[in-house]
């Protein structure tokens, strides 16, 4: 009987360290709150005047800004106060029909970072049109604060984006993981070997906690069925409650009936526009 015992336990360790991963939740909180930010004007971003949407977290200083002819954005600035230079990718505008052709186009590509691996076209094309930016204001931002923390963030097509940037900051710092990396709302981005290739270098990241809430249909999206056969990236944290912000189940595997991939009918668009609780629909239009 103490031998099957012993066996039990150690079993019941082994699938405890597999399924565990970090997750501090007043980090996603705040790097959610910069998510929200990112909606915001430049003018009123580098200036931190976005009224409650800027007021949740502690200001960015040297905040830059980046924004094409196809309407995709990102912002980079340091935080003080956590000796972080944090980066968020903007989501979807909702009046932008530049952003909805890049989330509806859902043919695969090439990807150069790891064999067999394919994404998004749509947002492959669209990381194209803004890493060249990043990478030089991110250098210039670890050049001034070169021991400084690295948090990347992004909600919806943003969160398809931070996704792609991350092994790409990772590259830049040395082959040196970021500290958190934290998406909300983010569709599939990759094929089976791109999430797999993510998994085996632990997200590129010391913490990272890719967000889904409820019946958000864009975290469904593209399909994980044949034949367009995307699918997400692990270390998702579920939530069934935007306003409890302590309750949620934490899912290792990506695709876990667990958490949203056992969601059927997601279909509350609501949803993605509520993560923390946060008026991701209503607050965009008073700080832009």
């Amino acid at each position: 009987m103490k031998t099957q015992q012993i066996i039990f336990l150690i079993l019941s360790s082994i699938i405890l360290s597999i399924s565990a991963f970090e997750y501090d939740v007043d980090m996603a909180e705040k790097l959610s709150a910069y998510s929200l930010a990112s909606y915001c004007s430049s003018s009123r971003l580098t200036s931190w005047t976005c009224g409650k949407t800027c007021d949740r977290v502690e200001p960015l200083k040297d905040v830059k800004t980046f924004e094409n002819e196809k309407e995709l954005f990102y912002m980079i600035g340091y935080s003080q106060k956590e000796d972080a230079i944090v980066i968020a990718t903007r989501g979807t505008l909702p009046w932008s029909i530049n952003n909805w052709l890049t989330d509806l186009s859902a043919s695969k590509v090439e990807y150069q970072n790891c064999q067999k691996c394919q994404v998004h076209q749509g947002f492959q094309q669209a990381f194209s049109s803004i890493i060249d930016s990043l990478k030089t204001e991110f250098s210039k931002m670890r050049k001034q604060y070169q021991n400084s923390k690295i948090y990347i963030t992004g909600h919806s097509l943003g969160g398809a984006l931070a996704t792609l940037l991350v092994p790409e900051i990772y590259k830049l710092n040395n082959n040196m993981p970021v500290d958190a990396f934290i998406t909300q709302g983010s569709p599939r981005v990759g094929n089976q070997h791109f999430s797999n290739w993510f998994a085996e270098n632990n997200n590129f990241s010391k913490m990272s906690a890719r967000i889904t809430l409820n019946k958000d249909p864009v975290v469904q999206l593209p399909a994980y069925s044949f034949p367009f056969s995307f699918k997400h990236i692990g270390n998702e944290v579920f939530y069934k409650d935007p306003s409890i912000k302590h309750e949620f189940t934490k899912c290792l595997k990506p695709e876990d009936q667990s958490c949203s991939f056992g969601i059927y009918f997601a279909t509350n668009i609501i949803d993605h526009q509520s993560y923390f609780g946060y008026g991701w629909g209503s607050e965009l239009l008073f700080c832009r």
